[in-house]
This record gives C-alpha cells, sequence and structure tokens, in this order.
C-alpha cells in the first residue's frame, strides 16, 4: 500500500499548495507532524513500478494525477494546457504537461508506503485506511467520493471547451 501526504512542512495547508476546493475531508498529519494524509493507494504487483509508471508519468492511468488535476484547475486555469481526452474522454496530457503536473507532485507531495505479506492483507489495509482517515483526494470508498466525480467531469468539461 501507498500514500500521498501534502508536505506541510512546506505547504501548512492544502490552499497554499494550491488545492483550493478539497472536499470537506479529516485531515491526518503525518506522526512526524509534517505531512498531511491526501490519497491511499495499492499496488497490485510492483510498487516501484506503479508509481513510476503511473503515479509520476501517466495520467491517463492514474486516478490520483486526475483527480489532482481537477482540484488544482479549480484554483488554476492553467492545468488544461496540454490536455486532451482520449477515445474513452479519459483525460491525457502532453508530454509538457505531464511534466509540469510530475514536477508539482514532486515540490508538493510526499510519499510513503507500508508493504503486507500477501495481497489480501494490503487490500484490507488500503480499505481500512480509505475508510478511518477519508483521504482528501480518494474517490472510491469515501464519503466525498461523488464530489470529486464532479469535479472531475468538470475538468473534462473544462478540456472539451479549451480544445
Amino acid at each position: 500500500m501507498y500514500s500521498w501526504w501534502l508536505d506541510t512542512a512546506h505547504f501548512p495547508t492544502p490552499e497554499s499548495a494550491g488545492l483550493a476546493d478539497l472536499p470537506a475531508a479529516p485531515r491526518l498529519p503525518h506522526g512526524a507532524e509534517q505531512a498531511e494524509l491526501l490519497y491511499v493507494g495499492r499496488a497490485r504487483k510492483n510498487l516501484h513500478q506503479r508509481i513510476l509508471r503511473q503515479h509520476l508519468r501517466r495520467t491517463r492511468s492514474s486516478a490520483l494525477r486526475r483527480t489532482l488535476l481537477a482540484v488544482l484547475l479549480t484554483g488554476d486555469g492553467k492545468w488544461t494546457e496540454g490536455a486532451s481526452l482520449d477515445s474513452r474522454r479519459r483525460v491525457v496530457l502532453d508530454a509538457d504537461a505531464e511534466a509540469r503536473l510530475t514536477a508539482w507532485m514532486a515540490d508538493h507531495l510526499l510519499l510513503g508506503w507500508a508493504r503486507r505479506a500477501s495481497k489480501d492483507e494490503t487490500d484490507a489495509l488500503e480499505a481500512q485506511w480509505i475508510k478511518e482517515h477519508q483521504p482528501a483526494l480518494n474517490t472510491d470508498g469515501t464519503e466525498h467520493g461523488r464530489l470529486l466525480t464532479h469535479a472531475k467531469r468538470d475538468f473534462v468539461t473544462a478540456v472539451t471547451n479549451t480544445g
């Protein structure tokens, strides 16, 4: 399981990081009090590949990146630059826009992870964290998921209108 955290040592609030319209969700500070939980996920096979190939490169296959774009758009319309839709109406970014989002993530977020002995244990841990902590950028399993789904639809509409 992996978790993405806002680096509150440098960005004390989500708003100061450009996350102007996060859903109202409980805030979970990291034990070191230098971060706030934003997203929890799991790697089905290989954590390193999941992070590098999807969350740090490919918006099309990363729910985290698509949700980040939707939330960042609220504060700054530039996030539609370089965005388009594929044949399934999923957001894709050109190389410059992918690099811009990856750089934003590197500047604002921290990554954590926990290993478990089995897939079932990992799935249970992810479900427990989502249920208990309601991470602000998780859609599935959260009380605010529908708000994020609407924000992502709004982003698709914004991309459609700029293209």
